[in-house]
């Protein structure tokens, strides 16, 4: 998946995001986690943040 797609993915279920040096932090629900800035994103990888999340996996 693309990461622009991913972010703008979760844009829509409201999450905020900070740039951090190498990553982005994403906040959603309570709940951080961090994106690479890679262009494209593994499935497992995208599986995994929805999961720390808390939107599905």
């Amino acid at each position: 998946m693309k990461r622009t797609d991913f972010i703008k993915e979760l844009e829509q279920l409201g999450a905020t995001f900070k740039e951090g040096g190498k990553h982005t932090k994403v906040y959603l629900n309570g709940k951080q986690s961090t994106i690479p800035r890679h262009r494209e994103l593994n499935d497992m990888l995208v599986k995994g943040i929805r999961k720390q999340l808390g939107v599905g996996g």
